[in-house]
């Protein structure tokens, strides 16, 4: 639904630094989408992820953090991979 503009996303539950109990979203983006239309795009993702996840619900704060897939590639973070 979100390609070809997200190329995957991954996530972690665990306490946020309140001790919040948190959804951590780590999601790359292609690199055309975060050169060209980073603001509509995380937007539309942000909504699509609450549209389908009750977070209210599951009891978490969500956390969306976005890098494009260049960065990843520099970065080789094995989270993001």
């Amino acid at each position: 639904m979100l390609s070809p503009d997200v190329v995957r996303i991954r996530y972690d539950i665990g306490q946020d630094w309140s001790g919040q109990w948190a959804i951590f979203f780590r999601i790359v983006l292609s690199d055309e989408a975060a050169r060209r239309r980073l603001r509509q795009v995380t937007t539309n993702v942000v909504w699509r992820l609450a549209e389908r996840l009750d977070f209210q619900g599951m009891g978490v704060f969500p956390y969306h953090n976005f890098r494009s897939a260049s960065e990843q590639a520099a970065l080789r973070e094995e989270a993001w991979a």
